[in-house]
């Protein structure tokens, strides 16, 4: 199975993992936050998220793209 998306829907897919995970962090104690995902994973997904800001993405656009998407919604 191949995962095939562009580098703006992947980051925008990841943080919204991330920022679901923070909610739920400081909502909850925290072995209900351990559970919902392992610290590796978050880790990674940090990482990732970070390339693809640096990589692959114009400066500025992780600011413009996230209230382009709002709107749209």
């Amino acid at each position: 199975m191949w995962l095939i998306s562009t580098p703006k829907e992947l980051h925008k897919w990841i943080k919204i993992m991330l920022d679901a995970y923070h909610l739920n962090k400081e909502e909850t104690d925290l072995r209900e936050a351990r559970q919902m995902a392992d610290p590796i994973v978050i880790q990674r997904l940090f990482i990732l998220k970070d390339t693809i800001e640096q990589e692959y993405m114009p400066k500025g656009t992780t600011e413009k793209s996230e209230t382009e998407d709002d709107s749209k919604q």
